[in-house]
């Protein structure tokens, strides 16, 4: 259960943005292990979790791209109901807020990925431990 760096990028909401911007992340061989894009009229705003934060955030830098980072906390999600239900209550009662989540549900026997963005992402990551 690894603290990560998420990038969040602001893209013109106009078509191949994101193709743009995944194809040079692939050009540099960075590998996007968690993604989410919320999108409005003028701008979509992608929440990337890359394997190599500084490079991407170089690369993204140099495309002209706004670009911000943060840690958030990469919770690994076994197959089963329930699992976010536990996870979310543990962190409800350290009185944790979340303020964000995405991710995707395991298939089969595999796992999933949930990304928490939290205030103290340790903290998320203490009280999950164990899970």
């Amino acid at each position: 259960m690894p603290i990560m760096k998420q990038l969040t990028v602001a893209l013109e909401n106009k078509p191949a943005q994101l193709s743009k911007l995944s194809a040079a992340l692939s050009r540099a061989r960075i590998n996007i292990v968690a993604l989410t894009v919320l999108d409005s009229v003028e701008a979509s705003l992608v929440r990337l979790v890359p394997d190599n934060a500084a490079t991407a955030k170089r690369l993204i830098k140099k495309l002209n791209l706004p670009c911000t980072a943060k840690r958030v906390l990469v919770y690994k999600m076994s197959a089963g109901s329930g699992t976010m239900a536990r996870a979310t209550r543990r962190l409800a009662k350290a009185g944790i807020n979340v303020d964000y989540v995405y991710g995707s549900e395991p298939a089969g026997e595999g796992h999933g990925l949930i990304v928490f963005g939290v205030k103290d992402p340790k903290k998320a990551e203490a009280i999950l431990k164990g899970e």
